[in-house]
């Protein structure tokens, strides 16, 4: 929802006005059906069903964020952010006070934990994501004038004029979700312009993604899970690459991590008849 009277809308929504009617809301406890008539009486169309849809999706991001009642949200920028937790746990790799970008940042998941260690700038091309990450950085973040939000292409960026830089490369460019970063936006030519100007990078992608040769071979693989559910594969280059070539499987919660180590191999020996126990692995 790019289009301007969409921009005009979201920007109403996160000013004193709509923050007004989304207190409302929260405070009134008939369910959110009974309350859009009174709504629609008293907004436009669209900015009522902006309201009622940020009260919904407020509601669903408890899980992933702890301010959740003060942040604001779409619905593909919330299924897409990285919750508060591994944020926290990723930046823990970034120098603290050192100046980082993060790159197609959406509503802010990441930006959010990079901006409590340091000054963080935040790029994304959609208009809306920008204002609501804005937002969000405002409402979060203790020192919010160390956080940078422009709306600008990721591939724009001068990765050398930071410390390192995070990238989350859009997965549904042609709205379907693909594994494949080569068909990611932006792809494997222009993320690899990136690492040559400024080597010192992470880039999340999905679990299952399908690597180039170089990025398996010389970055550190870290699949991250919380919550009993593999969330995403973080390739580590640089400086923030503890161990470069290898393997991480990392369990992330809020009062605790555990992280191992591992080898890579072809295949796995099969077990030759089934044990007493079956043991379930991590997602990760």
């Amino acid at each position: 929802m790019t289009a301007p009277i969409d921009t005009i809308d979201y920007l109403w929504l996160v000013g004193e006005e709509g923050a007004r009617w989304l207190a409302r809301l929260a405070e009134d406890p008939r369910p959110l059906a009974a309350q859009a008539k009174a709504l629609r009486r008293e907004l436009s169309a669209a900015r009522a069903h902006l309201v009622l849809q940020q009260a919904e999706l407020r509601v669903r991001a408890r899980a992933k964020f702890a301010a959740a009642d003060r942040m604001y949200f779409t619905r593909r920028g919330l299924e897409q952010a990285t919750d508060e937790t591994i944020a926290a746990y990723k930046a823990g790799r970034f120098s603290p006070g050192a100046p980082v970008a993060d790159l197609c940042c959406g509503i802010g998941g990441d930006l959010l934990g990079l901006g409590r260690r340091g000054p963080a700038l935040g790029v994304d091309r959609d208009s809306v994501c920008v204002l609501l990450a804005q937002a969000n950085a405002r409402a979060v973040v203790a020192s919010p004038d160390q956080v940078e939000v422009r709306q600008q292409d990721a591939q724009a960026v001068r990765g050398a004029e930071f410390a390192a830089w995070h990238i989350d490369p859009d997965r549904r460019p042609q709205g379907r979700r693909t594994t494949r970063v080569g068909q990611q936006e932006p792809g494997v030519e222009a993320i690899e312009r990136m690492l040559r100007e400024n080597p010192t990078a992470a880039i999340k992608l999905a679990p299952a993604a399908h690597l180039p040769d170089r990025w398996a071979r010389e970055a550190e693989l870290e699949w991250i899970s919380r919550a009993r559910q593999c969330r995403q594969l973080v390739a580590w280059f640089g400086r923030l690459a503890r161990e470069p070539g290898r393997r991480r499987a990392t369990r992330v919660e809020p009062a605790q991590v555990h992280s191992f180590l591992g080898e890579t191999a072809d295949t796995a020996p099969p077990a030759p008849r089934p044990g007493r126990y079956v043991f379930e692995p991590d997602p990760a």
